[in-house]
């Protein structure tokens, strides 16, 4: 589960759908938070937590605006690479009607 408290003061909790361990020991944990029910809004979220498990960063999609959307997240890949860590989301994002 996404503790999305640690994103934001107020929502509601999250499914994580998909982890990924770096050769580092990091761990990237994709998933889709709920921020409100009313209007019902659901977003992509990837959170990187470090070999001992302290939170690193988070990252939400969408950045700004989304209202009524319901975006998910299904899979996520890593490639380590020079100077860092490439990462790769797979999911569904559904804007307002």
């Amino acid at each position: 589960m996404v503790n999305c408290s640690v994103l934001f003061s107020t929502c509601r909790p999250g499914i994580s759908s998909a982890i990924a361990v770096a050769s580092t020991g990091d761990v990237y944990v994709a998933g889709t938070i709920t921020r409100s029910l009313v209007p019902k809004q659901e977003d992509i979220v990837l959170v990187k937590h470090n070999a001992a498990g302290v939170v690193q960063w988070a990252w939400v999609y969408p950045v700004a605006g989304g209202q009524n959307s319901h975006d998910r997240a299904n899979a996520i890949a890593i490639r380590n690479i020079t100077g860092g860590t490439e990462i790769f989301i797979a999911g569904a994002i559904e804007p307002a009607v």
